[in-house]
């Protein structure tokens, strides 16, 4: 029998075996094992990627160096001799007030360099809600809730350690602030030269300076394993690990029991598969007994099954991945929501394990009965006590 004319016979009883609901089980089961290992695991991933992207940008970069000293220069050094991006900010206490008002204690924010790594901060200025990397020159942004306590209007001077910088920009989202900071005070944002050029930087001056990078993941490491070698007082390393390790915990134990079941669906599945499949071929045994009584080879029985196995499960797999698309778009849009962040685009890797272990399946568990027919003897056509040869172990 040539090649076209057992593809045509296969697609002939693959339509007629849909039809009669004769592969029913067996391609429910595929379609949910299919379904639950690709759709899951593209919405455990989104979700994953999505938190640690968050992480991320709460540390301002892949990584970060704080000390209480000042002294980040060796650090700095370091990541630009490894061709990581960094910048530096520097947090501390100033007094902050109108012109004409009474001034109050706030925190400032100096930066310099790419600031931020990650991420920008949203800003209402006169344009509207903008995003921007710093402040410029001369200028200086106010968090919401400090703008309402010194009842500052964008445009107008503040006096920010004796120095007059012009209100620009009242913060919406800070990207690398801390999940847990409050604002006792005013909260300002400033270039890191215009505090240095107010002398607040002086002798005494109780402030945490830090440095965040971003770059390659080896060099990251790198970077990381110098600095936890070369421990100062004062001095701390920081990564997206180490911002929310309650949260990173809760997601490993979720994902940990989101492989479990996805590994007993899989298993029930293949248990479903195979039944469905021994029950086929048990109903199928006086179709390949004629086919043996009408000069069929071995290869050609053992094509024509093999051929219509594909077919159908080639349908369920591709209709899974298809639900599976829908399903983790569905659920990555409630979970941006619940978030409040927009989640990364799915990548095909838990669609192509889906698929590839759904042809896993098929070829272990439901493959053996159907290649057993080819052993079927053409007497079984008079003989119904001559059984189907089993499928080897």
């Amino acid at each position: 029998m040539t090649f076209a004319g057992l593809c045509r016979m296969a697609a002939r009883q693959a339509w007629q075996g849909w039809r009669a609901g004769e592969f029913g089980v067996l391609l429910a089961a595929l379609f949910v094992a299919v379904l639950a290992l690709a759709g899951v695991g593209s919405i455990a991933q989104r979700t994953t990627d999505a938190l640690a992207e968050q992480s991320r940008r709460l540390v301002g970069g892949d990584a970060a160096f704080s000390s209480d000293s000042g002294n980040v220069e060796p650090a700095a050094a370091h990541a630009r001799s490894l061709g990581l991006r960094l910048y530096r900010s520097v947090e501390l206490s100033s007094m902050v007030g109108r012109r004409d008002g009474v001034p109050q204690l706030g925190t400032l924010k100096a930066l310099a360099g790419d600031a931020p790594l990650l991420g920008v901060y949203r800003v209402r200025t006169t344009r509207g809600i903008e995003q921007l990397a710093r402040p410029a020159a001369g200028t200086l942004w106010l968090g919401s809730s400090g703008a309402r306590r010194l009842q500052a209007t964008l445009g107008e001077t503040l006096v920010v350690g004796g120095r007059a910088l012009r209100l620009a920009g009242i913060v919406v989202e800070e990207p690398d602030r801390p999940l847990n900071g409050v604002e006792l005070g005013p909260r300002v944002i400033l270039p890191l030269a215009e505090v240095e050029a107010g002398g607040l930087l002086g002798p005494g001056t109780r402030a945490s300076w830090r440095i965040a990078v971003a770059g390659a993941p080896a060099a990251i490491k790198a970077w990381v394993r110098q600095r936890e070698a070369d421990p100062a007082p004062g001095a701390r390393v920081e990564t997206g690990d180490d911002i929310s390790p309650q949260l990173r915990n809760a997601l490993d134990r979720a994902r940990r029991f989101l492989s479990v079941s996805l590994v007993l669906t899989a298993a029930l599945a293949a248990v479903a598969i195979g039944m469905a499949a021994r029950q086929h071929a048990e109903r199928h045994r006086q179709v390949a007994a004629t086919f043996r009584a009408l000069g069929a080879q071995q290869r050609d029985i053992a094509g024509l099954y093999v051929g219509t196995l594909a077919i159908l499960g080639g349908i369920a797999i591709l209709a899974a991945l298809l639900s599976a698309l829908a399903l983790q778009q569905l659920a990555g849009a409630w979970i941006a929501r619940e978030l409040g962040t927009a989640l990364p685009p799915a990548t095909a890797w838990p669609l192509l394990q889906g698929a590839l272990v759904g042809a896993w399946i098929l070829l272990t568990f439901a493959l053996p009965p159907l290649l057993a027919l080819r052993r079927v003897s053409a007497l079984a056509v008079l003989r119904q006590d001559l059984r189907t040869p089993s499928p080897p172990a």
